[in-house]
């Protein structure tokens, strides 16, 4: 299975390519990738999609049994502003992160800024249809507002972090309804910029 590092949504037409005689593999909708017919032996798998890291991972298979592996790619951080990831919110009306997903995010673009210091996130905030229509901006910004202050507390300067709020403007991504999951919009975006 082929993975989005950051969100754990699965990786749709990932090449998967068996080092000993180049046959290729590509993964479906679900990030799932059925390699058959391989002999016993090592081998080496070079994974490869649009827009992530190239990944390599050395499998051994062995007689009469099956392998099962998840394989983690990340994104590409390109010289134009980019998307890169969500956080989602699980309860509704709230600005609470508890999610252990959600905290390797908030670690990875840490990480992320502190590698590359010529980049910038702007935070979006979101808010869903159905919770309160009066209230939806100031809850957007409240949930924008704590991720920014969360990597602020991992000494990412904030000068570095900006905040906009897009309320219900957006429906919930179509890529984490397509991959099964919540049909909600209690979450924040990060697009990278450039500087």
């Amino acid at each position: 299975m082929v993975l989005n590092e950051s969100t754990m949504i699965p990786v749709s037409a990932a090449s998967v390519i068996v080092d000993k005689d180049s046959s290729a593999f590509q993964s479906d909708s679900g990030g799932f990738v059925l390699i058959d017919s391989l002999a016993p032996g090592e081998y080496t798998l070079a994974i490869q999609a649009e827009n992530y890291y190239f990944e390599t991972r050395n499998i051994i298979i062995q007689n009469g049994s099956t392998t099962c592996d998840t394989i983690f790619l990340n994104r590409i951080v390109t010289n134009s502003d980019y998307f890169f990831d969500y956080i989602f919110f699980s309860e509704r009306s709230s600005a609470f992160i508890s999610s252990e997903a959600n905290n390797k995010t908030i670690n990875t673009i840490e990480q992320l800024l502190k590698n590359e210091q010529d980049l910038t996130i702007v935070i979006f905030g979101y808010s869903d249809k159905n919770e309160c229509a009066s209230a939806d901006t100031t809850l957007a910004y409240q949930r924008a507002t704590v991720v920014r202050d969360m990597l602020v507390m991992k000494t990412i300067d904030a000068k570095r972090l900006t905040i906009r709020t897009a309320a219900q403007s957006n429906d919930s991504p179509a890529d984490q309804r397509a991959a099964g999951g919540p049909d909600f919009n209690y979450r924040v975006e990060f697009v990278i910029k450039k500087q």
